[in-house]
């Protein structure tokens, strides 16, 4: 999922997004897309590589998500001990991604400063 600040969506320096990835016993992690699960990532040859397609850090991400969970768990949209925030996104079970998701999505939004978004 691409989001962007809306000024320019062809403009990569300002794009951010989210990344699933499905995990054992129906599990799902939704993280910052711009960060790698795999560690280093090899460096481009050139940095206009790096300033026309790489996805920017989502600026707060970490209190984002941390809000996202408490919301969800005291709503009871989100099962105790089914979720989990981790420092670049959160770990959840199949029933928690709906939530965690709209509102995550919704919280970045208003942080970019995106106006209108569903």
């Amino acid at each position: 999922m691409l989001l962007s600040n809306g000024r320019n969506t062809a403009d990569a320096l300002d794009r951010q997004g989210l990344d699933f990835r499905l995990i054992r016993d129906q599990g799902i992690v939704v993280v910052d897309a711009s960060h790698s699960l795999y560690g280093g990532v090899p460096a481009p040859k050139s940095p206009s590589i790096v300033n026309n397609f790489a996805l920017r850090p989502i600026p707060g991400m970490k209190e984002i998500v941390a809000k996202a969970v408490q919301e969800g768990l005291a709503a009871r949209t989100l099962e105790p001990g089914k979720v989990a925030a981790i420092d670049v996104g959160v770990v959840c079970n199949a029933a928690g991604v709906g939530p965690l998701t709209r509102a995550i999505h919704s919280m970045v939004m208003a942080r970019l400063g995106i106006q209108g978004t569903t």
